[in-house]
């Protein structure tokens, strides 16, 4: 969590979400507002006079300052800012601030008033009934009814004498004006009452990284961070950890995390290395890949791996250049960055054709066609002897990843889009795509493939590209069905697994 106290905050959006992150955080250091459409109806604590435009932001020289993104166009506003001169450490998205366990409790464990009894209530009540609070009642302004949805209904003049009582989550439209009676009533605004959008904000998110964990941090602080998950595939770990230790940047962060366990060997593996390590006792891979990024505040930008996954020597700088170049030259927002995997869906029909493998694969294995693998084309997935034939059985052009690393490494920038669902072995995204997406949905009913498919479902429905680097290559072992002829293909060719030497 970023330190608010010794900043000067300049917040970057008016309206709702801006008057509850001043109120939760108490922030009395505000210098200044940033909005280009103002709406009156916005204006709950500020006034027009004191809301500058984006182009005033060149202009303006405070020491320590710190922006707070509020705004609908967060792209906008942070690419405003860093052209203007700005860095990344300058700016902080709101979602980041909404993570916010002490909001969190305080809510989980209140009597709760939800103020408006409608349709906005009715829109977000199946959400609502799904979280653990304990909602007894409904206010309104002015009562025409004794109940709604099966609760009591009072009026403001009611709710003033559970002051100190109750929790109020503002359902309705007219914050504004709800808001100023509230305040008027001697309520505190980000204690004991928030609206609701603010309030579903803050739950789910705090909700995604709310566990007990075993931390061990080595980290240097840097603006890169690598996430490793492992525990659970013995037998690749000196091969994977190898080709780590041998080829991950020297000014990337590494954290190597166990879902649902405490692996002594990773312990002592993350001690020799000066890595950190991260596990929970609950098996959840979405919720220990959010607690990792979390407890690296400093990490702009993160690589996320399985512990199946063999990099090659310059991956981390190619996918991170590849980015930079999607994001500065060409019409795309970047939604994450992958290198060519050729046991992966998307990337087996790249591979083949960059090698001009296709002939030899349709003979053996039938038609390509670029899939998610799991609903169709499913050999990429299923097929032992695809996943054989991926990692150079029977053909001298897939044997050596780390020479066809070579050989793409030397070409001009390339890469593509892949339009499907991607199966994210190893991807490169920023930490303001994990807090755009809500970071990765931690539900007791899913676990495996909850992170892919929130984040696919983000880059679809948030307008952001999926986009594959085509000048590195790693090798993915296999999918689940090929794992046990794939771990004996494993030992009977260690040295294509390994780091070369020399």
């Amino acid at each position: 969590m970023r330190d608010l106290s010794n900043k000067q905050i300049v917040i970057w959006g008016v309206g709702v979400l801006q008057v509850d992150i001043e109120a939760i955080y108490h922030l009395d250091n505000v210098v200044g507002y940033v909005d280009d459409l103002i709406e009156e109806k916005n204006l709950i604590n500020v006034e027009r006079e004191e809301i500058k435009s984006s182009e005033s932001v060149s202009e303006m020289h405070y020491e320590n300052v710190l922006f707070i993104i509020c705004t609908k166009d967060k792209d906008y506003a942070a690419r405003k800012l860093e052209m203007s001169g700005y860095n990344k450490s300058d700016y902080v998205l709101a979602e980041e601030l909404l993570a916010n366990k002490e909001i969190y409790d305080e809510f989980c464990n209140a009597d709760i008033t939800i103020y408006g009894a409608g349709n906005t209530y009715l829109f977000w009540k199946k959400e609502l009934m799904d979280l653990s609070i304990r909602i007894e009642r409904f206010a309104v302004t002015e009562k025409q009814h004794d109940s709604f949805d099966g609760k009591p209904v009072i009026s403001l003049e009611e709710l003033k004498n559970l002051k100190g009582k109750t929790k109020i989550i503002v359902s309705s439209i007219y914050y504004k004006e709800i808001y100023h009676l509230l305040i008027n009533t001697g309520f505190i605004p980000g204690y004991e009452f928030i609206q609701l959008d603010t309030f579903l904000a803050v739950f789910n998110l705090t909700q995604n990284i709310n566990s007990e964990y075993r931390f061990v941090n080595r980290s240097k602080n840097h603006q890169k961070l690598l996430v490793i998950l492992s525990g659970y595939k013995q037998f690749v770990w000196e091969s994977v950890f190898g080709r780590i230790k041998e080829y991950a940047p020297d000014e990337t962060d590494i954290c190597v995390v166990t879902s649902g366990k405490d692996e002594r060997e990773i312990r002592d593996i993350c001690a020799d290395n000066q890595w950190s390590y991260l596990s929970t006792d609950k098996n959840n891979v979405s919720l220990v890949t959010n607690l990792a990024i979390s407890l690296h505040p400093k990490a702009n930008y993160i690589y996320k791996m399985d512990e199946d996954i063999f990099v090659t020597e310059g991956t981390f700088d190619a996918l991170m250049r590849t980015y930079n170049h999607v994001e500065k030259n060409s019409d795309y927002e970047v939604g994450f960055v992958t290198p060519l995997i050729p046991v992966n869906g998307y990337g087996y029909a790249r591979v083949l054709e960059i090698l001009d493998l296709k002939k030899e694969w349709i003979q053996k294995f039938g038609e390509i066609k670029i899939t998610d693998c799991y609903k169709h084309h499913m050999t990429i997935h299923d097929n032992p002897c695809a996943a054989e034939f991926l990692w150079g059985k029977g053909n001298n052009k897939l044997n050596n990843i780390d020479l066809i690393q070579q050989g793409l490494l030397r070409k001009e920038h390339s890469f593509s889009i892949c339009p499907v669902r991607y199966s994210i072995g190893m991807i490169l995204f920023s930490r303001e795509n994990w807090l755009r997406m809500g970071m990765f949905p931690v539900k007791d009913f899913e676990n495996m493939g909850a992170d892919e498919k929130r984040i696919c479902e983000f880059c679809m429905m948030e307008g952001r590209a999926m986009v594959v680097s085509e000048n590195c290559i790693v090798g993915h072992l296999s999918y689940g069905p090929q794992h046990s002829v794939m771990e004996t293909y494993y030992f009977e060719n260690r040295q294509i697994f390994d780091v070369r030497k020399g």
